[in-house]
C-alpha cells in the first residue's frame, strides 16, 4: 500500500453544503475501480471554517463526463476556445495545462450524496471562476 502522507487526519464525515474557496493542490492522473482514468483534484479550503483541511474530487475521463472536465477547466479561468489543439488528456500540452493549476484558487460548490455502499461522501456539484483570483490575460495565464 502507498501511503498518502498528506491525507485529512482530522475531520471526520463530510463538510457541510456549501459554496467554498479552495486553492489547487495537485492534480494526478489515477484510475477508478472501473477502469477509467480519472484526475484526482486535491485542495484545500482558503477560508472560513474548513480553512487548511482538504477536500478531493475526481473527474473521469470518458466522453460522458467531458461535461465536468470543461467546467472545471472553465473555472480556472482559462477561455477554452482560445486552447486550440489540447484535445486529448494524454498530451504534454494538457498535462501542461492541468500544471498550471497548482496554487491557484477557484470556487466548488459542495454537496452530499450516499454512495452504494451506504456511506455519506461530499460531492463536487459545481466549479466556478473564483472572484478574487489573480487576473491575467487568457494569453498569458494559460498559453505561456
Amino acid at each position: 500500500m502507498k501511503i498518502d502522507w498528506d491525507v485529512d487526519t482530522e475531520s471526520k464525515g463530510t463538510y457541510d453544503n456549501g459554496i467554498y474557496r479552495v486553492r489547487i493542490e495537485s492534480i494526478e492522473n489515477v484510475q477508478a475501480k472501473s477502469g477509467n482514468d480519472q484526475l484526482r483534484v486535491k485542495t484545500k479550503f482558503v477560508e472560513g471554517k474548513y480553512q487548511d483541511k482538504q477536500l478531493t474530487d475526481h473527474i473521469t475521463l470518458v466522453e460522458s463526463c467531458d461535461w465536468k472536465l470543461v467546467k472545471f477547466i472553465k473555472a480556472m479561468g482559462v477561455d477554452v476556445a482560445q486552447l486550440g489543439d489540447i484535445g486529448d488528456t494524454n498530451s504534454n500540452g494538457f498535462r501542461n495545462l492541468l500544471n498550471k493549476f497548482v496554487g491557484k484558487t477557484t470556487i466548488w460548490v459542495v454537496g452530499k450524496r450516499t454512495g452504494t455502499d451506504a456511506v455519506e461522501r461530499n460531492v463536487i456539484n459545481d466549479y466556478q471562476v473564483d472572484p478574487k483570483a489573480e487576473e491575467k490575460t487568457k494569453e498569458e495565464a494559460w498559453l505561456e
